[in-house]
Formats: structure tokens, sequence, C-alpha cells
């Protein structure tokens, strides 16, 4: 993973990105060093997605955004504590149904925006293979669609037939 790290430069009233590479490691020391994710009150924390040749970022980070795109860091005290797990049985959307159920339980979510990450986007692989089925319905989302599902599953159902 290429991490970028943004050090605000100002040209005239808009905030323009200045990029520098970064490690992992780096990326996640400061995250973890965070005043909010240090105070251990933040479940779930994650970085921007870089998406064009320069990117600008109104404020350094945001609290309690569903759009983590580059989840590194899981405070496992704070998902246990609201009972927040990975839902294995999903065939994709689980990165979204893992930050809406932290955000419906009460738990806080932190995206840095002065880091983000690069990744290659591949049209085949992954989820592809459910999303290229047309309309999503549970037996696209999950393997055994007769089987009670739980609410965060039931949430998002919906929020998939929405975005198609």
């Amino acid at each position: 993973m290429n991490s970028i790290t943004f050090g605000p430069m100002r040209f005239g009233r808009k905030p323009v990105a200045k990029r520098k590479l970064c490690t992992f490691r780096r990326a996640l020391l400061e995250l973890q060093g965070a005043p909010l994710v240090m105070k251990g009150t933040i479940a779930v924390a994650g970085m921007l997605h870089d998406a064009g040749p320069l990117a600008s970022v109104m404020r350094p980070f945001v609290l309690d955004g569903r759009s983590l795109y580059k989840v590194i860091f899981l405070n496992l005290r704070c998902l246990q504590r609201l009972q927040v797990h990975y839902q294995p049985e999903l065939k994709m959307y689980e990165d979204v149904a893992f930050i809406d159920e932290v955000l419906c339980v009460g738990g806080r979510t932190f995206k840095s925006q002065r880091l983000c990450f690069r990744a290659l986007k591949l049209l085949s692989g992954g989820a592809s293979n459910a999303r290229g089925q047309g309309s999503c319905s549970l037996g696209t989302l999950v393997n055994d669609p007769l089987k009670p599902q739980p609410r965060v599953i039931l949430r998002l159902l919906s929020w998939a037939q929405s975005h198609q």
C-alpha cells in the first residue's frame, strides 16, 4: 500500500495537498497517535482515498463518518464492548455493514484526511461476481438467504438496493 501524508498548503482560499509517500507502519502510528484515537473512544479509524492528481482536504479529520476507505485501526476493546463483530456470511459490502453497525450502536469512527491511500482498482476479483448479478437481493448478499438475518444485514440490503 502506498500511503501519502498531506502537509497543508494554501493557494488563495482553497487548501491543497502536498504529497509525501509514507509506509503503512507510519500511517498506522500516526492514526494511533491522534488524540481522539488515543483516548480509546474511537472504535474504527481509517484514511482518505486518493482519487486524483491533487486532492484537497478541507478538514484534517472527519468524525463518525461512514466513508472509511482504508480501515487500518480497530479498537478491539471498544468493538467488544459495543458487541460489533465481522459478518462472515456476507459475500460483499462487509466493510459497509461493519461501519454501519459501529455507528448504529453508538460507536465512533475517525477518518484522517491527512493520510490517504492509492489502490489499484480492478474490474474483476473481490465481489465482482456478486455485484455483476444485477439488482441486489438477500441471495446476492449472503450464502443462506433462508436463514434469519441480523438487523445489520437487513439494513445493508436496504442500503445496497438504494445505491443501485
